[in-house]
C-alpha cells in the first residue's frame, strides 16, 4: 500500500498528527517502535525506577475550551469526561525574590481584572499583551473558540516575534513579564 504520509512514533504528538492527515484527506501510517502506543504518556522505567508521567495537565477541557476545540476536531471529545479549573484560579505562580503570589484565574476578562488588580500601573501593556494573545488566536483556527474547525486543516508554521521580544516592547516591569510568561514552563520552552 501507499502511503501519503507516514509518521515514525505513536507517542500523542505522532497520533494527532496521523488524525489530523487522515481527516485531511491524505493516507497515513504510523510506525512504532515499541509494543504500545504514547509509550511516555504511559510511564517509563530508568535504573529500575518506574515513573509515572500519565496525563496530569491539562486546561481548556470545558466545553468550548482550547483543548475540547481540538479533542473534538479530533473525535475524542465526546469520550472524555470534563472537569473545568476553579474558575478563580487554577494555577498559582510563587516567586521568591521578591516575595509575590499570583493566582491565574480562568477566563480572558477575569485574568484581565486579576492583572490590572496586581499591577495597576501597567494597563497599557496588560491590555496590548491581551489584545496580542486575543488575535493570535483568531488567527490560528485549532484557538479561535468563536469559529467551527475547518473541516480540512492542513498543517502550518507560524513564525511570530518570541514572547520575550513581545514583553520586552510592552513593558519593563520585571515582575509582569514573569506572570505572563510564566506557563512557557509548561511547554518546556524560554520566552
Amino acid at each position: 500500500m501507499k502511503y501519503d504520509w507516514i509518521i515514525i512514533g505513536a507517542g500523542v504528538s505522532g497520533m494527532v498528527s496521523a488524525i489530523i492527515l487522515a481527516k485531511s484527506g491524505y493516507r497515513t501510517a504510523i510506525v512504532e517502535k515499541a509494543p504500545e502506543s504514547a509509550q511516555t504518556i504511559r510511564g517509563f522505567s530508568r535504573n529500575g525506577k518506574f515513573f509515572d508521567t500519565g496525563f496530569h495537565y491539562a486546561g481548556g477541557l470545558e466545553d468550548k475550551g482550547p483543548l475540547d476545540v481540538i479533542l473534538k476536531y479530533l473525535g475524542l471529545s465526546e469520550s472524555l469526561e470534563k472537569v473545568p479549573f476553579d474558575p478563580d484560579g487554577f494555577d498559582i505562580l510563587r516567586i521568591r525574590e521578591p516575595s509575590f503570589e499570583f493566582s491565574f484565574p480562568s477566563g480572558l476578562e477575569a485574568l484581565r481584572q486579576r492583572l490590572l488588580g496586581d499591577f495597576p500601573g501597567e494597563k497599557g501593556a496588560i491590555d496590548g499583551y491581551l489584545s496580542i494573545i486575543t488575535r493570535a488566536c483568531r488567527r490560528l483556527p485549532y484557538m479561535d473558540l468563536e469559529s467551527e474547525m475547518p473541516e480540512n486543516l492542513l498543517p502550518f508554521s507560524v513564525h511570530e516575534p518570541t514572547l520575550q521580544q513581545v514583553l520586552d516592547g510592552l513593558t519593563s516591569n520585571t515582575l509582569l513579564k514573569c506572570v505572563l510568561s510564566a506557563h512557557c514552563l509548561l511547554h518546556g520552552v524560554s520566552p
